[in-house]
């Protein structure tokens, strides 16, 4: 296997463990979670970016065990979209766009992937204008999802549409 395949690999593989780890959170499965969660810090120690959301976790995992278990609370920006990767995962769009509209409210820095994320659940949704300008926030913020929306199937139903074109260009 190639270098770059074996990279795509291990990224798409780390992506798929993240979610995993984040669903069985979101059960309330806390110490299966943080297992999860400490099978990726050792299969994956050059994702620097998932590590810090992996730590994040880890330590919500912590808080939840180290308080008999309550339901988990999603409270920052990160621990947001990370809900609303859950929900637009499972075509639930509106909770999604519930979720990322509460972390853009909470602030915080280089939140260029919750306005990504709003524009996929909306583009999902079929609102067009509100999926482009939420990209176009997203594209202000870091250029770096230009090549991420062209490749997505969420925007599937934007292509064509000249305003997602030019975004792309």
């Amino acid at each position: 296997m190639a270098a770059s395949e074996k990279a795509k690999k291990s990224a798409g593989d780390v992506y798929q463990s993240l979610e995993s780890g984040i669903k069985t959170l979101y059960r309330g499965e806390y110490e299966k979670a943080k297992g999860q969660f400490e099978d990726i810090l050792n299969q994956y120690p050059e994702e620097m970016e998932v590590l810090a959301r992996v730590r994040a976790y880890l330590r919500v995992c912590d808080r939840h065990l180290a308080n008999g278990n309550e339901q988990i609370k999603a409270e920052t920006p990160e621990e947001l979209y990370n809900l609303a990767v859950y929900h637009h995962n499972n075509g639930e769009y509106d909770q999604a766009i519930s979720a990322l509209q509460e972390a853009v409210k909470r602030g915080g820095e280089n939140l260029h992937y919750v306005h990504y994320g709003l524009a996929a659940a909306y583009a999902r949704q079929g609102k067009r204008d509100a999926a482009v300008e939420s990209l176009r926030t997203a594209l202000q913020l870091s250029s770096e999802v230009r090549h991420l929306a062209s490749q997505d199937s969420d925007f599937s139903t934007l292509q064509g549409l000249e305003a997602f074109d030019a975004l792309l260009a």
